[in-house]
Formats: C-alpha cells, structure tokens, sequence
C-alpha cells in the first residue's frame, strides 16, 4: 500500500521534469548588443540545443510583434540557428528585439538590443552628374558551377543617357558562340550555360557625357561538384610578436577548385557567439561591428600544390603596435557557402631592437683604416719581393765557375806553352790552311781531334 502511495506522488514529479526537460533550450541566454549604420543589413540570432518542425518562433520590437508577411526587408528563418534579417536598416529599427520560441511545454526567450546610428550615405545624385555605382562594394571574385547561367552586374545612374560596354581580358565583347542574343551593352552580362572557356576578366565601363567609371570582376567557371570552402586546420597559427615587427597569417583551401573570395578580418573584440562567428549569407553584415575588413592590397594569394587543386592566401601585417592585436579571421566563400578559420596576435610591449648608425666620424675613421691598411700591403709586397730579387742575385754569384784545365779544349794546354812566334797573325800562321801537315801545331790539333798525342 505504502509503494502505491509513493509511485501516485512520484509520478507528477517525473512528469513535470520531463515536461521542463522538452522545453525549448537557448545556447546563450544573455541579452545581445548590436550597433549598425544606416542602410546596413543585419542578421539577428538565436541559438537552440535542439529544434523541431513543429515549434513556434516569432519576432518581437519594443514589446510589439514584428511582421514579416509582405515586408521585402524582413526575413526569418526557423531552426537550431534561428535568424531574423532586416535589409537596408534604418533609425527607426532601434530597439530591443526579442525571439521567443515556444513549444506545448513552454516557451524561452532573448533579447537584442540594437542601436542604428549615422546617415545614409549617397554616392551621387540620381540622374544628375557624372556616372557612379549605386552599390558601394560589388564583387571582384565570381565562381560559377559549369553549364549554369551566371550574370554579371554593373548598377550606375547618373545624368542620362548613360552607355555600358562590357570587355573580356582588355577585348570588346560583341559575341559569344553559345548564345545568338548575347549583348554586352546592358548595365548587367548574362552568360548562358557557362564553359570553361567563360573564364576571364570582365570589366565594364559606364559613360556619359560628363565622365566614365569601370569595375573589374574575375569570372572562374569550376568543374567540380558544388562544394563549400573547407579549409586546413593547421593555418592561420597563433604568433607573438614585438612592436615594430612584420607578421604574416596564411590559410589554406583543401576543397575548392579556386579562390573565389576571400577576406581577412581583425576582430575589434570576440563577439557573445564566440566561438561561433556566425557568417551567414552576408558575411559583412553580421557582427560587422566587432571587426574590420583588411585591405585588400595586404592580400597575397597562392597555388599550393596546383595538380590538387590546393590555394591559399596571405595577409601581411607591418610594424605592428599593441591595437594589432587581437583575433584574425580568414574568409573564403563561394557560390555554395562559407569557410574561416582564425588565429589571435600576441604583441609584446619591448620593442624591436634597432641597429645604431655609424656616425660621420666612425665612418672617416673606418675607411682611413681600411686605406691604410691597403698601403701597408702594397709595401709589404713590394719589400718581399725585393728581398727575393737580392737573394737571387747573390746566390747566382756564389756559385762555383770553371777553372783552367778542367775538361775543355786540350789545345789549352798547348797554346800557353807555344812560342809566341808560331802566332804571327801577319803571316796568318793560324789559318789551317796556311800551316804545313808536318807543322807541329797542326800535329797537335790532329792528336787532339783523335785523341792521340803519343807522337806529339
């Protein structure tokens, strides 16, 4: 009796814990803070546990709820990720938004707190002046599957009638085999069944009287399956550095034919969904408060591995101070989705160790060295090879010469002996021919030519 009793006051307790356990659960129950400018377009998120079809999600401004039905600016999406998009913001969207999703056993909730600041910037008054782009920041990268139909814009206005050409790689476009009704002299390009061949850089010029404008965009037709950038986990790596350093982040695309688009962020501060950065369809537009978008011309892109199709991208940072530091997030999007992986900077307070310049008197004085050192030389070498000549010239004089009687002609012998009257060079008594056979001189030179002097 007593269990029975037990299991009739157990089994509303275990009911209403599983009641609460099913209730809608938030990743991040903090309330948000967002600031925008004006015209800007935002995404505001909220992060489930777990989602089904079957729950409700509404949008609320100020306590009011927030219609979507026939509001082009308003968007929502419902799901693990459930987003709120609101287009071209303007002063009026300040507030506190809150998502409240609900279910049969309850209901959970968060706030957003966003602040819309500034003035809609123009660009140009419309139909009046020289030509300019309506849109602020057109694509420089397109990637475009094969055998799909891509376009290409050019928005401008300015005082009519305004004239648009479009070029392939510095050349006119008047035709395009694949396509009998193609024009390249509408504000946008449209390419039918896009080939390999589409590939290329376009660039369209818009003119009137009063000026011209251009914009250039890459056209990469790919070939592969439709793939979102995935990128390697090994880069960009965390880096310390000291002021004044240089510092380079690099990352790698594993995935993807081609480096269709890519962007390197510096995060002002992590944002509430860290680690979850939360790019949506429009990178730029969420969280875009939280960081700054590089500059390209610090961008350097790279094939890595070009037979597996592998790229990446560079991004120098140079002479860095302590606002340098922070979290750094390589971008890489296309057609399909989106790809980042980030890494922080470390920089040191010490700064770079500086080499100290030579002054004007160090710099006399070393290369007065240096030419003293160079005569010193020069008369070493001249001393030494004096010193050589003297040694040989007194060495070739003590040499032995050769002395009377030694091995030379045996006439020698003879001729110191002979009476001077037998050389009477008057009588030519020396010629051979003048002496008789029987003369002894002419005896002598016979003994001395045989070797014979017995007789003499």
């Amino acid at each position: 009796m007593k269990f029975w009793i037990f299991c009739f006051f157990l089994y509303p307790l275990t009911n209403i814990s599983a009641m609460k356990g099913d209730k809608p659960k938030l990743l991040d129950k903090s309330t948000g803070l967002l600031t925008l400018e004006v015209g800007q377009t935002t995404r505001l998120k909220c992060n489930f546990l777990s989602w089904k079809p079957e729950w409700k999600m509404v949008w609320k401004r100020n306590g009011k709820l927030v219609q979507i039905r026939n509001n082009r600016r308003f968007r929502q999406r419902n799901g693990m990720s459930s987003l709120l998009r609101i287009k071209a913001v303007v002063k009026a969207d300040s507030g506190v938004y809150e998502c409240i999703a609900s279910n049969d056993y309850g209901s959970v909730s968060k706030l957003l707190n966003v602040t819309v600041v500034g003035k809609l910037k123009a660009l140009g008054e419309h139909g009046k002046g020289p030509p300019w782009f309506t849109k602020a920041d057109m694509p420089r990268f397109v990637a475009w599957p094969a055998s799909g139909d891509v376009k290409l814009r050019c928005p401008a206005d300015g005082e009519p009638p305004l004239k648009y050409q479009w070029f392939k790689d510095g050349k006119v476009l008047n035709y395009r085999r694949l396509d009998p009704m193609f024009n390249s002299t509408r504000w946008y390009l449209r390419i039918k069944t896009a080939v390999p061949s589409d590939n290329g850089v376009y660039k369209c010029v818009v003119s009137n009287r009063l000026g011209n404008i251009s914009h250039e965009v890459r056209l990469t037709i790919i070939e592969k399956g439709p793939v979102r950038p995935v990128l390697s986990a090994q880069f960009p790596v965390n880096k310390t550095a000291r002021i004044g350093d240089n510092v380079t982040f690099q990352c790698i695309e594993l995935f993807s034919p081609i480096l269709t688009d890519y962007k390197w962020l510096h995060w002002n501060r992590l944002p509430p969904s860290y680690p979850d950065l939360g790019f949506g369809d429009d990178p730029s537009s969420y969280n875009a408060t939280y960081y700054t978008v590089i500059n390209p011309v610090h961008y350097n892109s790279f094939s890595l591995w070009k037979s597996e199709g592998k790229y990446g991208g560079r991004v120098l940072l140079t002479n860095v101070t302590k606002e340098d530091e922070g979290m750094y997030t390589c971008l890489i999007s296309n057609h399909v989705g989106k790809g980042w992986k980030s890494a922080f900077l470390n920089v040191l307070n010490e700064e770079k160790p500086t080499q100290r310049r030579p002054s004007n008197f160090e710099t006399d004085l070393s290369n007065t060295a240096k030419l003293v050192i160079i005569i010193t030389c020069g008369w070493i070498t001249m001393v030494l090879f004096g010193f050589g000549l003297i040694c040989y010239f007194v060495r070739q004089r003590r040499k032995p010469g050769k002395k009377a009687g030694s091995k030379q002609d045996p006439l020698s012998y003879v001729t110191l002996a002979l009476p001077s009257r037998l050389y009477d060079n008057k009588r030519g008594d020396n010629d051979d021919r003048n002496i008789d056979r029987d003369h002894p001189i002419k005896r002598l030179k016979d003994g001395a030519a045989t070797g014979n002097f017995s007789k003499t």
